[in-house]
């Protein structure tokens, strides 16, 4: 059996959610399946050094095209179409953009809508194509995979999409790269932290491109609370810049403590990594999440987690981490504070995250997926 896939995410330098999910699932598809042959659709080659894994029933096919937003639907398809009777017998999107033509079995991943209910927030444009690409996945797969029960029920409540076609299959992470500080890494984090100046366990971070759904003014008016108590404590946003990068400049410039927030925009794997494992707190105060990876990768690291108390983050956090009222920075700020002035608390914290993060792995998410696949 074929399977075509849409392997673009995976083949981009800047990685994120899609990006790392689409990576690591061909990865685990590469371990886990020799019998079938895969297809791996991408608009740009992937880097040399990320090849070494595929194996001999991988096959990459690179359809360059002018545009950014229509690939699936354009050069994609046009290359579907003329494939004729070599079509592959299952086509699978890791993000919800199909292409133009019915294959035998389609399957896709739909992250989640909060372009719906938080539509004001999104540049427009965005918006709009993330709203057509998903009516147009509910309505042609066959299967529907989301990522969190959350994200089921929103598919359920703004598409009317029959339940029984959706299945959860929780995101993974990698536990063996996700490691908290010790001796063996003291060398790289120190020179990861010198590029910002920043002392181990004296900064709380956040990861999260600079939208408005990820609440990042929020966690700003909050740390000035904290910062009173703490006058050291630093506030780091790792993140590509978005829609919201000007306003979120902006409230920094205007903080009195716009010296100690640092806007690092988006950083590399290592970097992110090093930057989590050393941090005193992760903080997660986004509005809407289909699931919130950052939060089990920050456990993994064995860093305390504070989170909104919304969407799909108290499902994925478990008991592994503190919530608090997502429109509240006065919230926001007394749990960072708890957190920060109480070891036996964060101890608990780090120790339930631990036993929370044994429910996902990159390899449980794929098995479930070839299941679905083949």
């Amino acid at each position: 059996m074929t399977i075509g896939i849409d392997a673009s995410p995976a083949a981009r330098k800047e990685k994120t959610g899609v990006e790392w999910y689409t990576y690591h699932l061909l990865h685990q598809f590469a371990l886990q399946d020799t019998m079938n042959n895969y297809i791996l659709y991408t608009s740009n080659p992937f880097p040399d050094d990320e090849k070494s894994f595929f194996p001999k029933n991988f096959t990459e096919k690179i359809l360059h095209s002018p545009t950014k937003w229509f690939w699936p639907q354009t050069r994609l398809t046009w290359n579907l179409l003329a494939s004729g009777h070599q079509r592959p017998d299952v086509w699978f999107s890791p993000a919800d953009a199909l292409p133009l033509i019915q294959s035998k079995k389609i399957i896709t991943t739909i992250h989640d809508v909060g372009f719906i209910p938080y539509k004001d927030i999104y540049e427009w444009k965005r918006q709009q194509y993330l709203y057509w690409t998903t009516r147009n996945a509910v309505k042609r797969a066959h299967i529907i995979i989301t990522i969190s029960e959350f994200t089921k029920s929103e598919i359920i409540k703004y598409y009317h999409v029959d339940p029984t076609r959706i299945v959860v299959v929780p995101l993974g992470f990698d536990a063996g790269v996700y490691t908290p500080a010790s001796d063996s890494t003291t060398i790289a984090d120190a020179l990861v932290l010198r590029q910002w100046d920043l002392i181990p366990k004296n900064y709380i971070l956040t990861i999260s491109p600079l939208e408005h759904k990820k609440n990042v003014p929020t966690l700003i008016d909050a740390f000035s609370v904290v910062k009173e108590r703490f006058p050291d404590l630093k506030l780091v946003i790792a993140g590509k810049p978005r829609l919201a990068t000007r306003a979120i400049e902006e409230k920094i410039i205007n903080s009195r403590y716009k010296d100690d927030i640092l806007s690092l925009g988006w950083v590399d794997q290592d970097q992110q990594i090093a930057l989590l494992r050393n941090a005193a707190v992760f903080s997660f105060p986004s509005f809407y999440e289909g699931f919130g990876l950052p939060i089990i990768e920050a456990q993994s690291c064995h860093v305390p987690v504070v989170a909104s108390y919304t969407a799909s983050l108290p499902e994925v956090g478990g008991g592994g981490a503190l919530y608090h009222n997502v429109h509240s920075s006065e919230d926001l700020a007394e749990k960072l504070n708890r957190l920060m002035n109480d070891s036996v608390l964060r101890q608990d914290l780090i120790i339930k995250g631990l036993e929370n993060i044994k429910r996902f792995s990159w390899e449980k998410c794929a098995k479930k997926t070839l299941e679905l696949l083949t």
